[in-house]
Order: C-alpha cells, then sequence, then structure tokens
C-alpha cells in the first residue's frame, strides 16, 4: 500500500526500476525492424539497402543505450540532490 501512495504522491519515481525492461523491450523492437528490412532488402536484391538496414540496427541500437544511459543519469542526479538536500535538514 505504501509503494502506490509514494507512486501517487510523486514520492518514489518508478522510470528507473523499469528502465532495463524498457531498454530490452527497445532492443527486441530495433531487432525486429532491423531483420525485416534485410529481409525486404534481400529479396529486392538491394545491396544498399541490406547495408542501409545493417547501419541503421547498429545506429538504432547505439542510441537507445544511448538514451537509457542519460536517463539513468539524470535520475541519479536526482536522487544524489534528494539526499543531499537531506543531510542539510531540508529534507521533507
Amino acid at each position: 500500500m505504501q509503494l502506490l501512495m509514494d507512486a501517487l504522491k510523486f514520492d518514489r519515481l518508478l522510470t528507473p526500476t523499469y528502465i532495463k525492461y524498457i531498454y530490452w523491450g527497445a532492443v527486441v523492437c530495433v531487432v525486429i525492424g532491423s531483420v525485416f528490412g534485410l529481409l525486404a532488402s534481400i529479396s529486392n536484391f538491394s545491396i544498399g539497402g541490406i547495408v542501409g538496414s545493417l547501419i541503421s540496427g547498429i545506429i538504432g541500437l547505439v542510441m537507445l543505450r544511448i538514451s537509457c544511459e542519460v536517463t539513468l543519469v539524470l535520475f541519479l542526479i536526482e536522487a544524489r540532490l534528494r539526499e543531499l538536500n537531506q543531510r542539510v535538514g531540508g529534507g521533507r
């Protein structure tokens, strides 16, 4: 019950807990999209499409990883600031 109340009052943030699941779900989507692009390019005998599918899949995975890491860093900054605020006596 306390977890629900913390979530409703935004005292506890849920995204840092679930970001790993979100990341792996998005990785699966990027890989599936790349495989479909690759298969479509192979069926059309398009060398440029094959290379493009591989490159876009790799870039997609790298950008996904960077965005998830930036999100986690922002939440770590928030947690450290909350900790500092409690140390100096300004806590809730």
